[in-house]
């Protein structure tokens, strides 16, 4: 799955791959190269910075802090 990540420091949407396993922490803008990272208590970039969310926490259940890595921001 693909998501457009907002990069917070140019206003740029960055399309990025989701992991299908786990959450992505962070991801480089394309425009001004910026490392983006997930904001806390978020562990993912497109939770916190997409109008979506990633394909892990959509999984029904999941919503602690587990195994899987997943914060309850991610919910």
């Amino acid at each position: 799955m693909k998501a457009k990540i907002t990069c917070p420091e140019c206003g740029k949407e960055t399309e990025v791959q989701t992991p299908k396993n786990g959450c992505l922490p962070f991801a480089k803008c394309a425009n001004c190269g910026k490392l983006i990272q997930a904001e806390p208590p978020s562990c993912c970039v497109v939770c916190s910075y997409s109008d979506g969310k990633c394909e892990v926490s959509a999984v029904k259940g999941l919503t602690k802090v587990s195994d899987k890595n997943i914060c309850e921001a991610c919910e």
